[in-house]
This record gives C-alpha cells, sequence and structure tokens, in this order.
C-alpha cells in the first residue's frame, strides 16, 4: 500500500501551488498550440474525418479556393480513410527499423542475484514489446503523450507493482518539462472531477469540491524514487521528447510535423486526382442546347433556374435550381456540354452538329506526376535518400557506403530518443519494484540495421567485385548479404558471421583458389581448407552440435567461437593433408612398381626378343625329314 505521510510544511507549499496551476497553468499556451498540431498529424495517422478542427481548417482552406460546385464533389471524394494515410502508414514501417537491429543491448544490474532478479522483472512486464507496439502507436496517434509510472496497491511476488500508462496531451493541465523529456511536475485530468499532479516527491489526486480542487484523503503519496547521482526526479516523461524548436519544451516535432503543410497539399493533390479520374479518361460531347420545358407549381426553366410565372406565387422570389438541368452533371462518361445554336444566317457556325473534345492527356499526366512528386519529396524529407544499385566502383566508392547513410542518420536519432525514454522508464519501473537493491539498467536498441534487401546487396557485390574492388569492402558486403538474408533468425545469421570470419579466401572462388595454388602463388594448406570448407562444416555441425546449439543460443562470446571453429579447421585439414599425403605416396609406390615392371619386360625384351610363331601354313610349307628318313 501506498505511504501515508503527514503533511510537512513543504507538501503544503506544493499542494498550494498545485491548486493554483489548475486553475492558472504556467504553459497553457504552449500546451493548447500542442493539442493543435497534434490534431494536424492525427489527420494523416488516423486518416478519419473526425470532429477535430484540424479536418475542418483543412477543408474551409479548400472551399475557399474551389468554386462551390466543386467543392461539393471534391468533399464527396475525401472520402475514409483519407488518402495520405498510405503514406504515413509507410514512413512509420521504415522508421520501426531502429527496433530491428541485429545487435541491441540491454542490461539491468542489481547488488545480488542478477540473473533471476532480472528474469522477474522481465516476465512481470513486457518492457520491450510495450515500447515497440503500445509506445510507437501512441507515437503515431499522440505524440505529446507522455508515460507515467505509477504503482498498483496489490503486490507481486511480494513486490510493488509498477505499471507505465500514457497521458494524452488533451488530459494535461500544466506541466514543466526539460530538454530530456524528463518533467519537473506534471498535472493532468482523469475525468471531470479528478486531477493528478506527479512531481520529484510525490503523487498529489485532487477531487473537484465546489469551485476548488481538494486533496485527496491519503495523498500526497510519496515514490522515493531518485536518479543515479540520487537526485530525486519524476517519474513522468514525454515519449519523444524532440522538439519543434531549441527553446520549446512542450511541442514535440513528430516524424511529420514538419511536413504538415507538404501532407495538407499532398491531401489535396489526392483527392483532385480522384476528381479527375472522374471524367478525364471519357471526352466530351458539345451540341447545340436546347431550351428547357421544364415547368412546375406555378414556375418555368429559365437558364437552370425555377422562375415564378406570378408574383402572387408564395415565395416568388426564392432561387431554385431546374430539377432537369441539375440533373446534366458536369463531368462523367458520355459527358455532354451545349452551346446556343446560331439564330440567324449571318451567326457564324462554332462547332459541327456533334463536336467531340478528346481527354487531356497533358492534364491527366500533371495531376498524377505531381502527386508523384509530393509523395517522394515528403518520403525522402522524413527517411532520407534511398540506396540505388552500385554499376561501376567509382560509383561504389561515393554511393554504396553513403548510401544508405542520410537513412542510418534519421534511425539512430530516432533510435537515441526512443532508447533514452525507455531506459528511464526501466529504470523507474526497476526502482519501484525492487528498491535499493537495484542498481542501474542500460538500454541499447544497436545500429545495425537492414536497410538493403540481400537481392540488393548480391546485385552490389557482384558489381563491386566485376569493377575490382578491394577485400575489405567485398567483406563487408558479404556480411550485410548474411544479415539481410537471415535478418529473421538473428542466431543462425550470427552462426554463419562466424563461418564467414573462419573460411580462407572468403571473396574468392574455388576455381580461381585452385589456379593459384597451382602456381604457387597462396599456401596449399589454406587452399584446402577453402576447398574443402563446406565439407568441413557439415563434419562441424554433425560433430559438435552443442557448441552450435550454444551460438545459436547466444550462449558463447563470438571471439571464442571462432577460435575454437578454427582450431578444429586445423585439425581438419591436418587429417586432409596427411589423408592426400598417404594417398600421394601409395599412388607414387605404384607408378614406381608399374615403372619397374615395364623397364625389366624393356631389358628383357632387348636381350631375347620373341620369335614370331609359325603359322600353320608356314608349318606345312616348312621342310623336314620324315622319321623314316631320319632312321637312314
Amino acid at each position: 500500500m501506498r505511504e501515508i505521510p503527514s503533511l510537512r510544511q513543504i507538501d503544503v507549499d506544493r499542494v498550494t501551488t498545485y491548486q493554483s496551476r489548475i486553475k492558472k497553468p504556467l504553459n497553457g499556451d504552449r500546451i493548447t498550440k500542442a493539442i493543435e498540431n497534434e490534431k494536424r498529424v492525427r489527420l494523416h495517422t488516423v486518416g478519419t474525418q473526425d470532429s477535430s478542427t484540424s479536418f475542418k481548417e483543412w477543408l474551409s482552406k479548400i472551399q475557399r479556393i474551389l468554386p462551390k460546385n466543386k467543392f461539393e464533389t471534391f468533399k464527396e471524394l475525401i472520402g475514409e480513410p483519407v488518402p495520405t494515410l498510405t503514406l504515413s502508414e509507410t514512413i512509420f514501417d521504415e522508421l520501426a527499423k531502429i527496433f530491428e537491429s541485429s545487435n541491441p543491448s540491454q542490461k539491468l544490474t542489481f547488488e545480488s542475484e542478477n540473473e533471476k532478479k532480472t528474469n522477474e522483472f522481465k516476465n512481470y512486464f513486457d518492457l520491450d514489446r510495450f515500447f515497440k507496439e503500445d509506445v510507437w502507436e501512441q507515437l503515431k496517434l499522440a505524440p505529446n503523450s507522455f508515460v507515467v509510472v505509477d504503482v498498483k496497491d496489490q503486490l507481486t511476488q511480494g513486490k510493488p507493482s509498477p505499471t507505465p500508462y500514457f497521458v494524452n496531451i488533451e488530459a494535461i493541465v500544466d506541466a514543466s518539462v526539460n530538454r530530456d523529456g524528463s518533467t519537473n511536475y506534471i498535472i493532468f485530468r482523469v475525468d471531470s472531477k479528478t486531477m493528478v499532479a506527479i512531481d520529484d516527491v510525490a503523487y498529489y489526486v485532487f477531487d473537484s469540491v465546489d469551485d476548488n480542487y481538494e486533496l485527496r484523503e491519503g495523498y500526497p503519496s510519496n515514490h522515493n524514487l531518485t536518479d543515479r547521482l540520487g537526485r530525486p526526479y519524476t517519474p513522468a516523461f514525454l515519449i519523444y521528447p524532440n522538439f519543434l524548436n531549441a527553446t520549446d519544451t512542450i511541442i514535440v516535432n513528430s516524424p511529420l510535423t514538419k511536413n504538415l503543410g507538404s501532407m495538407e497539399w499532398l491531401l489535396f493533390w489526392a483527392v483532385s486526382k480522384r476528381y479527375l479520374d472522374l471524367y478525364a479518361p471519357f471526352p466530351i460531347y458539345v451540341s447545340y442546347e436546347e431550351d428547357c420545358t421544364y415547368e412546375a407549381g406555378g414556375r418555368v426553366c429559365e437558364n437552370g433556374l425555377l422562375v415564378a410565372t406570378s408574383d402572387d406565387l408564395e415565395q416568388s422570389h426564392t432561387v431554385i435550381p431546374c430539377p432537369k438541368c441539375s440533373e446534366q452533371r458536369m463531368f462523367g462518361a458520355g459527358t455532354e456540354i451545349t452551346v446556343p445554336a446560331p439564330q440567324t444566317k449571318d451567326e457564324p457556325n462554332l462547332i459541327e452538329a456533334v463536336n467531340v473534345i478528346p481527354a487531356s492527356k497533358d492534364s491527366i499526366e500533371y495531376v498524377t506526376n505531381e502527386k508523384v512528386r509530393l509523395e517522394q519529396e515528403i518520403y525522402y524529407s522524413i527517411l532520407g535518400k534511398t540506396s540505388q544499385p552500385i554499376e561501376t566502383f567509382s560509383q561504389s566508392v561515393s554511393q554504396l557506403d553513403l548510401s544508405t547513410e542520410s537513412r542510418k542518420a534519421v534511425l539512430l536519432h530516432m533510435k537515441g530518443i526512443f532508447e533514452r525514454v525507455h531506459n528511464k522508464v526501466a529504470y523507474t519501473m526497476a526502482k519501484l519494484m525492487f528498491g535499493e537493491d537495484f542498481i542501474d539498467s542500460y538500454v541499447n536498441y544497436g545500429d545495425n540495421y537492414f536497410l538493403t534487401t540481400s537481392e540488393q546487396e548480391t546485385k552490389n557485390y557482384k558489381a563491386l567485385k566485376d569493377a575490382g574492388a578491394p577485400e575489405g569492402m567485398l567483406h563487408s558486403n558479404l556480411e550485410r548479404i548474411i544479415a539481410t538474408t537471415y535478418k529473421t533468425v538473428p542466431y543462425t545469421a550470427l552462426l554463419n558471421q562466424i563461418y564467414l570470419e573462419v573460411e580462407p579466401y572468403q571473396t574468392m572462388s574455388v576455381e580461381n583458389v585452385t589456379k593459384l595454388v597451382g602456381v604457387q602463388m597462396i599456401p596449399k594448406k589454406r587452399a584446402l581448407a577453402k576447398i574443402h570448407f563446406t565439407d568441413f562444416i557439415e563434419d562441424f555441425e554433425a560433430q559438435h552440435s552443442a557448441l552450435v546449439k550454444m551460438i545459436q543460443l547466444g550462449e558463447t562470446d563470438k571471439d571464442e567461437a571462432v577460435k575454437a571453429i578454427k582450431k578444429q579447421l586445423d585439425k581438419y585439414i591436418e587429417s586432409i593433408t596427411t589423408e592426400i599425403e598417404e594417398d600421394y605416396k601409395q599412388q607414387l609406390e605404384k607408378d614406381e612398381e608399374r615403372m619397374d615392371m615395364e623397364a625389366s619386360k624393356q631389358n628383357k625384351n632387348e636381350q631375347m626378343p620373341d620369335l614370331p610363331k609359325p603359322s600353320s601354313i608356314a608349318k606345312r610349307n616348312m621342310p623336314y625329314r620324315n622319321k623314316e628318313s631320319s632312321d637312314d
């Protein structure tokens, strides 16, 4: 339960001050301007024609620009959501990459049992999800909001239960805000009868009584929060302390704020494009007009208006459009416009009986191009220039490393703001939950963003390699290819990054390595490591699955993992080298034996050549003596 202290003099003074500022806030004018600015933002991030003054004011500007009949059609074509919502969503999706870095880091430090208490805190409240989803959505819809950390009455596992919640700028009565987004005090409206004030000492609740606000029983409730230097602070922070100018500490500069004028102009052109689509694709037919013969209720049509035929008719001077003429819409498929026909033979015949005016391609192209131009101008203004594929090495020097520089600068600026607020909320919640046992917190979203796709990085790598880029640049590009390919599975990316560090001649093909070792340009053992690297990885993962699992779970240091895998690779290459040498020795022995046999046979042939055996015919023709003759 909250502490209920007796009111000291300092508390009495603060209570009196807040009661006064509820009626007469010091920063009321700045808060009013912040509300107006936020409503302008919300027109493009909510996309609805709500009752906010922002949409009405924009529409009134358009009304002053367009003729009445065109304005009525324009208003009907706006629709919901307004056309600029799509661009806003695209921009915020790109900015949300601050949560997708491959090297984030967070840490909570306690006096004892650090891991246990860290897990206890994370299991109690998922602060990462809160900022990635809830705070991010709040930034889109209500960028001038505050996040307040309060403590629930009930305990969680015997500890206080700190909970963050939002206070929109519309509910703020008064506030004193610092440049870093922290507050000296904040006063906001809970409902029509309840006000809350929070400062660096306590929480205060005031109830409406007659024309005054009285302090509720049980308050002030001290929170006893101190920062890293032991200074008391207020547990309320702006969610996005990026101010509109160097002197303002109330109105924030949301991602869209400085482009609101362009966004409103884009909205006009987007609706105008819809207007153009009504009639631009269709030709206009021009023919001679015929007199309208509409007549009803004592009125006849004259030039599109019903005119009373008698002054005795009730409301005879009221202007009423002719219903028949008004049915002839100005634009659309099959539109026909009539012009007066010549009344005498001397009047010029300006058209044929029916004339066809084709659609204006120039008008269609201009409106379409202007809409696209505005979209790109806003997109690039907020997000920075996008990168283009690299075609030559000279381009790569100026473009590859610089192509995403402006985009990365935008993300670094935004992530710096978010992680500081995230860290303050984490520190405050842990301090309220664990008290003096909690020491400090650290939040870093990282800075290694996926601003390109693996396909784009692969194209860039090929272009750089064909252009003869240095090895260091090629190696960096290979790292980006791995990071973008496995961006949804960071530990697989880490494992492949380690393999990249281990593999010899990463940017060379096996074919080129083979050629170089053949002319003794590189060591044979390193060449063997490259040639057999895929086989080594398969064997390594099969035999050292425990180490691979540790890497995937982030349970081992990257440098230590690289050393361990290199050691295994050296052993593998030694065994491969031994096998090759044994095979070579055996083959050499076989070759020597074969050569010795061939040499021996050759010598034998030279000493006693084999005579050809006589054929059967030769045998028959060979002279010989028979047995009887021989006996003689």
